[in-house]
């Protein structure tokens, strides 16, 4: 019997609950700041940076919190590694098209 490919995979999942991921949250973090692997599951740890006014005034102070402990198998980390590689290379400026 033939392996199939990985990617494979998720098109034979049913399709994504339009009225369960309503309510699904919106994680927004500035830096990875943990990572690691404990029995077969990957962990990172996300923070971002809060701005708030120093007192006295004036002044700004940053104060960093997590927002996200992730815990994910082997084969979800690849598909999130996949996901924001595409994204990266969708955000990249296009290459020029003048020769030297």
């Amino acid at each position: 019997m033939v392996d199939e490919p990985e990617h494979d995979v998720a098109r034979k999942l049913p399709a994504i609950s339009e009225l369960g991921s309503a309510n699904a949250p919106l994680l927004y973090f500035d830096e990875a700041s943990a990572y690691g692997h404990v029995n077969g599951i990957i962990r990172l740890t996300l923070e971002a940076a809060r701005l708030y006014p120093a007192t006295p005034a004036p002044g700004v102070k940053i104060d960093r919190v997590v927002v996200a402990h992730l815990r994910m198998n082997i084969q979800a980390a690849r598909s999130l590694k996949q996901a924001i590689e595409g994204a990266l290379l969708l955000a990249a400026p296009p290459e020029s098209e003048a020769k030297n």
